[in-house]
């Protein structure tokens, strides 16, 4: 019997999270509170220098799209389009249906 790859064992403890907490910070797994997950995200995008000139950014495991609704709730950022990559079909699902517009990416 062949062991699974790495990347479908990480898929499935994520999707655990979100089978257990929703779709909301704990969901993904990576943050303590909602607080921090905005913290983060305005630490990632604080690299963006211009917001006059529009952007593209890949978001590269984006599990549920959470970035995206940070992006979308400060008007600085509207500028920025974006696209998502992630390994999770279930967490894709998930973002898609909150983000028909946007592409996500398995």
């Amino acid at each position: 019997m062949t062991s699974p790859a790495p990347q479908h064992i990480i898929s499935a403890a994520c999707e655990e999270d979100l089978i257990k907490y929703g779709d909301n910070f704990r969901g993904v797994g990576y943050t303590k509170s909602a607080a921090e997950a905005s913290e983060r995200y305005a630490l990632m995008l604080g690299v963006i220098r211009d917001r006059d000139t529009p952007l593209t950014i890949l978001d590269l495991g984006c599990g549920l799209g959470h970035l995206l609704d940070f992006i979308e709730s400060h008007a600085g950022y509207r500028h920025l389009q974006y696209t998502a990559l992630d390994i999770s079909s279930r967490y894709l699902d998930a973002a898609r249906a909150r983000h028909p517009q946007h592409e996500f990416i398995l």
